[in-house]
């Protein structure tokens, strides 16, 4: 894992109070989100437990010279346009730099972020997917989202709120 993702990935931790990510990035045959898939559809998921209402919740981080390229991998299995422009510039005590916009995939309104700072090579681009249990267990668009990356070669994090 390269310093930056890992800086990411703590910042997220400390904020959003998620546990350790897998780190493929799109490099091992395995997707980032198997160990949890394979959980829900084996019923081993601990429900009883789970603050997220059998659900689960995950956040995409795409490292990205430009956007067009995930959005052409992500159109191979849903139509993905963007609603607005990244609009709404906020500057955080880091200097990390955001900006929001709207995106459409599998006919649902998504936001998502793009974030930079003058270490980071690339920006960084993150939206949130959250699923029922019966979904992952019967057609997983957070799988098909991962496919798509992976096999057009988009470097990314899955940020995994139900792993331990």
């Amino acid at each position: 894992m390269n310093p930056r993702t890992l800086a990411i990935l703590i910042l997220a931790t400390m904020l959003l109070g998620c546990s350790s990510k897998n780190s493929k990035q799109g490099t091992d045959p395995n997707l980032q989100g198997d160990e949890t898939r394979d959980k829900i559809q084996n019923n081993k998921m601990n429900v009883g437990l789970n603050i997220f209402d059998n659900k689960w919740p995950v956040q995409f981080m795409i490292d990205a010279e430009n956007l067009e390229l995930t959005i052409s991998a992500l159109n191979t299995i849903s139509e993905c346009v963007m609603i607005t422009d990244f609009v709404n510039h906020e500057i955080s005590p880091a200097e990390v730099h955001s900006w929001k916009a709207k995106m459409k995939l599998f006919n649902d309104t998504i936001n998502i972020s793009k974030m930079t700072h003058s270490d980071w090579e690339l920006p960084i681009y993150s939206f949130n997917w959250e699923e029922s249990f019966d979904q992952v267990k019967s057609d997983s668009k957070i799988e098909k989202i991962e496919l798509a990356l992976y096999q057009n070669k988009i470097e990314y994090t899955l940020v995994d709120y139900l792993k331990d």
